[in-house]
């Protein structure tokens, strides 16, 4: 999975480079190549395989960073959907959510180009394939190997347009909440597409490359795929807003993001956690 391909990254890295700190990795500069990568995705969904991107837990700092340079796109990658075969349901779903916010993400983002977008439009058009699959939970080769394709699709998207406001957002749920990343991302996306579909006609291209007519059909799908979100009290909002508002992703958002606007967009897409009585 992706976790695994990222600590190889990471560790690429720090065997070459033998001064560095592990914890400093995100904002090392380094003169001596990683050694080669080779990524084997065993899930269908990071698309770290074909990106030079490695997130990793921040615990000083409470919640998840990422690092890249030229020198962490794998060498090679065997990218076999025999591999997800077995993989169960809660992470087959959460990782194709994520497959899919890359998708999204990337298509959406401000640094998008012509080349990322129609690699979109290809993987939009793979993972409507898998809708009725994932509904119906009716996971067949066919299905693991459209859902791997779509995840290879979206990492090569991700790679040259980064992913934006969803991703920082959902760093905190995973690090103070406990949920997958996919997951985390999947509560957010309903209201990201929302926003954005206010600023951009590219919702509606995208809508059309999934073959759904309106916003709510897509966001009615991830809905009824997801088990349950967690509650957040208030504190909670603000605190994990006052995480996210740092993150760069921001800058490849569609529409401006501020600390307030974060805080909306959780109490939008988890439910309020009951006022305890006194």
């Amino acid at each position: 999975g992706g976790s695994a391909v990222d600590a190889a990254k990471a560790m690429a890295v720090l065997l070459a480079n033998k001064a560095l700190d592990a914890k400093h990795l995100p904002e090392a500069s380094y003169d001596t190549p990683a050694l080669p990568i080779a990524a084997v995705p065993t899930t269908a969904g990071t698309g770290t395989e074909v990106t030079p991107y490695a997130v990793l837990t921040d615990k000083a700092g409470q919640t998840k960073r990422a690092f890249s340079t030229h020198h962490t796109f794998p060498h090679a990658a065997w990218v076999d959907p025999r591999y997800t075969h077995d993989l169960p349901w809660p992470i087959t779903r959460d990782t194709a959510l994520d497959a899919f916010s890359h998708l999204a993400e990337g298509y959406l983002s401000r640094k998008s180009n012509p080349c990322s977008d129609r690699l979109a439009e290809a993987g939009f058009g793979v993972f409507q394939n898998c809708v009725q699959a994932l509904l119906t939970r009716t996971l067949t080769p066919l299905v693991r190997e459209q859902l791997m394709l779509a995840s290879l699709l979206g990492g090569m998207v991700i790679a040259m347009a980064g992913t934006a406001t969803v991703h920082a957002l959902g760093y905190p749920l995973t690090y103070f909440k406990g949920l997958p990343h996919g997951r985390a991302n999947g509560y957010l996306l309903a209201s990201q597409l929302q926003r954005s579909a206010a600023v951009t006609e590219k919702v509606g291209h995208m809508l059309a490359c999934l073959c759904f007519t309106r916003l709510e059909e897509l966001t009615g799908f991830i809905s009824a795929i997801l088990p349950p979100p967690p509650a957040l009290n208030e504190e909670e909002c603000r605190i994990f807003a006052a995480k996210a508002a740092g993150s760069k992703n921001h800058a490849h958002n569609p529409y401006p993001v501020d600390e307030e606007m974060l805080c909306q967009m959780l109490k939008e897409s988890l439910p309020a956690e009951p006022e305890k009585l006194s």
